[in-house]
């Protein structure tokens, strides 16, 4: 999926948690276009606030991802 959408013309940027091997996939793909890419490669847990989000009520939960250098196990 990451290979179709990341050249896309209709998609301004790209994120993508995951393996280094995809992850290398998506940026080449994307780089054609020069679109942004995030990766977080070897992550799990991704953390992404759009702009349009109510602030007052993500920052509290999102902010649990700057303790432990962002590990952590439940």
């Amino acid at each position: 999926v990451g290979e179709v959408l990341s050249p896309w013309p209709l998609v301004d940027m790209g994120a993508f948690t995951g393996s280094p091997a995809t992850g290398r996939r998506i940026m080449a793909a994307a780089a054609e276009t020069l679109k942004p890419v995030f990766l977080e490669l070897g992550g799990k847990s991704i953390n992404l606030v759009l702009d349009d989000a109510d602030l007052a009520e993500v920052i509290p939960s999102s902010s649990m991802v700057c303790f432990h250098a962002g590990q952590g196990c439940a």
